[in-house]
């Protein structure tokens, strides 16, 4: 799947609308992103723009650009933020139902982060169908990098430390997996 990210459709129509359609003619899907999505991923706390309203997408636009572009997927804002946050997110589950509705394509989300099981449920069974998820995997790989030099600082190759960084993204991983798959009685 192709990725583009535009802010406009008027930005959009020129640098997606050729490639959704090219690709739906071979068979793939092109995933866009409408508007500004908050935050960072670079480590640094991205607080500033959660719950925004300003910077939601409007379901107008998602519309629109979807018929302009054929896109496949459409990533938009409706409260979450890339990267890490100390803000608690403020989804609006309406708006993702409206926008799933009116552009006619599955939503993506990005900045999942510190959501529980029922946030992340309640945005799928609103229309989400794909998660970007990589800021609390990329912590976990770093977490385990500095736990490994600090139990082994004469540590002088690399292979040891993948080994742990593997093991500790994929336990993050099925931590995700047990949190989108968890029942309510859980």
């Amino acid at each position: 799947m192709y990725i583009r990210s535009c802010r406009t459709v008027r930005n959009a129509r020129g640098s997606a609308s050729g490639t959704g359609r090219r690709a739906n003619g071979y068979g793939h899907g092109v995933e866009a992103e409408l508007r500004v999505m908050p935050g960072r991923e670079d480590g640094v706390d991205s607080s500033e723009g959660v719950g925004a309203t300003s910077l939601y997408t409007d379901p107008d636009q998602a519309a629109e650009f979807v018929a302009a572009t054929g896109v496949t997927a459409l990533t938009c804002s409706f409260g979450t933020v890339h990267g890490l946050s100390k803000a608690e997110p403020k989804l609006n589950y309406e708006l993702i139902s409206t926008l799933r509705g009116r552009a006619g394509v599955p939503i993506v989300m990005h900045g999942g982060l510190g959501l529980s099981s029922a946030e992340y449920r309640e945005c799928i069974n609103r229309g989400v169908r794909k998660i970007n998820y990589y800021t609390y995997a990329d912590k976990a790989a770093l977490e385990a990098v500095k736990q490994v030099l600090a139990d082994q600082p004469d540590t002088y190759v690399f292979a040891p430390v993948t080994v742990e960084i593997r093991r500790a993204v994929e336990n993050n991983i099925d931590e995700l997996a047990r949190c989108l798959y968890a029942t309510e009685s859980a």
